[in-house]
């Protein structure tokens, strides 16, 4: 997709010639006075917000820091320290994970920066030394090539999971765009083609105080790259823009996700390539997605999203809208494109023949979506290929792989999942089992818990080799437990209690428990496991109390049951009658738990006998059909307990 642009807005671009002369040395202003010299003041508090995913332009790193970034991206994922005014990278300090290249539909952007404002959103690190470059009339123009980027599944990050000396970390890079750029002074209101922007000037690197020409890369050989090629072509693999995601404040549980929202701050809009100003006015910026008339003229002045907006609120002109949003190079737009054909062939009276072009169209479509980068849609037209979408879809196991391939390459882990799945199976592919372990780590570093669990299984499984691995295993689910996996904590500590296929490690299975039971999000299975823990002092001292506090917060797997026989018998505490009687209640009504009934029967036989035979009528009038409450049941007779048929058949599990 070729687009020219004028902006007053951030174009997120970080401009990195690998290997050229340091930019901000081949510009050479004659003094950082661009505010002066336009007569505009500079700043960029007010649009940018160091708290949110970024994309911030950099144009004078030195060699030595775009050195830095290649090489950090080969050893982990780099970090950042990131405020709107500066950008460096940490030395010495990383996170766990990987970047793997994915090609891009080849995509050529002409921008041109006209005032200081447009400087000191774009150009934010260096705006008043480019300022200087800017007199009247004239403005600064970028051509930007990007044909593909590296990207990583890493997410949910919190600075406890930084390796490392990590002073003044504050992001870190979750993708790299790369292709070639070129940038030289222009005449305002005049933006010119990509391609006599590169061919401006003299050679790469020329400058004077006057006249400002730099770039990196070839356009020709950009233009020979594909969506599909394993990597960027040699003279066009400059880094072109980071995305810069901020740490989280405090564990979360990691949802899946595709892209972080790049935020523009107050009065900018993201437009899918830059942040542009959110005025009705402006041509860029999308459509309010509630307004059909204004989201028409948008897409009328080529704002591809804002044509899939249209498409989505008109009835009668969907499937144009979405197309023009396609060929905009909108990859929201050719998915909408690609499903509207689907549904389009479900209308009445279409011919075989019809419904045949549809399909295909749509295939071209989805496919087109995942070309330009969509990784969630990659991954989700691959389910389409495996015959899950039903109807006439080709089956094409094959294609599926390849398509969950290139969604965990864009940095979408369920694509890393399914396609692990696929290599353990050996489903569409020859089984594999280096290559699923390779990205169900990949996976792992997203921060889904469910993910790493899945790794940790795989491992103790034996899926991955032809041995078994618990040692690997319980690293893998430990990560999910620190991620949030409750599950996770529960088998991970069963393994090193047992001492399956791992040295025995009461203490750290205790500590593993102790996660997996957090009275704010606890899991059953966790916390039923430490009160048996603290009810045998295995791992930590004997402590009833508490044993009985963790079997409270176990109460569906059978936790309120044995809360409720260590406060009736007093075990260890003093016995309170009145709280085993609301534990038997909550084992019986909550959790089904067919002895936790038994038990708050016969509470109520010793107090209350007119309570026990309304409790009994209700239990078995509910229940009395199902074979593990006939001893309950049978018992309830013998006191004269009589009930109706019971509607139920069966119990709770």
């Amino acid at each position: 997709m070729i687009t020219k642009r004028t902006i007053v807005a951030s174009l997120p671009i970080l401009l990195v010639a690998c290997g050229a002369p340091n930019v901000g040395e081949a510009i050479r202003p004659v003094a950082p006075t661009g505010a002066h010299a336009l007569g505009e003041p500079l700043g960029s508090s007010d649009v940018c917000s160091a708290k949110a995913t970024a994309e911030p332009l950099v144009v004078d790193w030195k060699s030595s820091d775009r050195t830095d970034l290649e090489l950090g991206m080969k050893d982990g994922v780099v970090v950042v320290g990131f405020d709107c005014k500066s950008l460096r990278i940490v030395k010495g300090c990383k996170v766990s994970g990987t970047y793997v290249y994915a090609g891009v539909s080849l995509k050529e952007d002409a921008v041109q920066l006209t005032n200081a404002a447009d400087l000191a959103v774009n150009l934010p690190f260096s705006a008043a030394k480019l300022g200087a470059e800017l007199k009247t009339g004239s403005a600064l123009d970028l051509a930007l090539v990007t044909v593909g980027r590296r990207s990583t599944t890493a997410g949910g990050i919190v600075k406890a999971d930084l390796e490392g000396t990590c002073d003044g970390a504050t992001h870190f890079v979750r993708a790299a765009y790369l292709g070639a750029f070129a940038m030289g002074t222009g005449t305002s209101g005049k933006v010119r083609a990509a391609a006599e922007i590169f061919g401006a000037g003299g050679a790469a690197g020329a400058s004077s105080e006057k006249h400002t020409h730099v770039k990196d890369g070839d356009l020709a050989e950009c233009k020979k790259a594909t969506s599909d090629s394993p990597k960027p072509p040699e003279q066009c693999q400059s880094a072109l823009r980071v995305e810069l995601v901020p740490f989280e404040a405090e564990r979360k549980v990691a949802k899946d996700r595709d892209t972080e929202k790049v935020r523009c701050g107050e009065g900018f809009v993201w437009t899918g390539s830059a942040c542009v100003s959110g005025g009705k006015t402006s041509k860029e910026a999308p459509c309010d997605k509630k307004d059909l008339a204004a989201c028409v003229a948008s897409c009328e002045a080529g704002q591809g999203e804002s044509c899939a907006s249209a498409g989505y609120l008109s009835k009668d002109k969907r499937l144009e809208l979405f197309e023009k949003s396609c060929a905009l190079g909108n990859a929201g737009g050719c998915f909408a494109h690609g499903e509207a054909l689907m549904s389009a062939r479900l209308a009445k009276g279409a011919s075989e023949a019809e419904k045949a072009r549809l399909l295909a169209l749509a295939q071209k479509q989805l496919d087109r979506s995942c070309a330009l980068g969509d990784a969630w849609v990659c991954w989700n037209t691959a389910s389409w290929y495996e015959a899950r979408a039903g109807g006439d879809w080709p089956k094409d196991l094959m294609k599926s792989a390849t398509l969950n391939k290139r969604s965990c390459d864009l940095g979408y882990a369920p694509g890393c999942l399914t396609v692990a799945q696929m290599y353990i199976d050996g489903n569409g592919v020859a089984k594999d089992g280096a290559a699923a372990e390779g990205l169900l780590k990949r996976a792992c570093d997203s921060g889904n818990w469910e993910h790493c669990e899945r790794l940790g299984i795989a491992y103790v499984k034996g899926q991955l080799s032809t041995t078994k691995d618990a040692v690997k295993g319980v690293e893998a689910l430990s990560r999910a437990c620190t991620f949030g996996g409750a599950r996770a904590c529960d088998t991970a500590a069963t393994i090193l209690k047992s001492g399956d296929g791992v040295p025995k490690d009461p203490a750290r299975a205790f500590s593993l428990l102790v996660k997996g039971c957090d009275p704010k999000s606890p899991g059953w299975d966790a916390c039923k496991t430490l009160g048996e823990a603290y009810e045998a002092g295995d791992g930590a001292p004997k402590d009833m109390a508490k044993a009985a506090q963790a079997y409270e917060l176990g109460c569906m797997k059978g936790g309120c049951r044995r809360a409720g026989e260590i406060w009736e018998k007093g075990l260890g505490v003093k016995a309170d009658s009145k709280k085993a009687l609301a534990l038997y209640e909550r084992a019986c009504h909550n959790a089904g738990d067919v002895e936790g009934c038994s038990h708050q029967g016969a509470m109520l036989e010793k107090s209350d006998k007119t309570a026990a035979k309304a409790f009994y009528t209700d239990v078995c009038g509910r229940m009395g059909l199902a074979p593990e409450y006939k001893g309950i049941c049978d018992h309830a007779k013998k006191l004269g307990v009589t009930t109706k048929s019971p509607g139920a058949t069966g119990a709770k599990k």
